[in-house]
């Protein structure tokens, strides 16, 4: 299982998010747009960042489908 961390120095590691689908499979993804909306590549361009979080669990439903979710939001920078 995937956990999204947070650790303030040598700290504990402590879950904020999860458990997460692997990294194969979609659980943390990152995707880069320029001014337009068009993804890219080249740090320079990256005028927005569009971050996905999906979950997985070995859970079911009471219709027995796994239970899963997912959340994405847009972080625009300021150039």
């Amino acid at each position: 299982m995937w956990f999204l961390m947070r650790q303030i120095g040598s700290g504990t590691a402590v879950p904020m998010v999860g458990p997460l689908l692997s990294a194969s499979d979609g659980g943390l993804n990152f995707v880069y747009q320029d001014a337009l909306g068009n993804v890219t590549s080249t740090p320079a361009d990256v005028a927005s960042v569009s971050v996905t979080l999906r979950t997985g669990a070995d859970v079911r439903s009471a219709q027995g489908s796994m239970v899963s979710d997912s959340i994405t939001t847009l972080i625009s920078l300021r150039n």
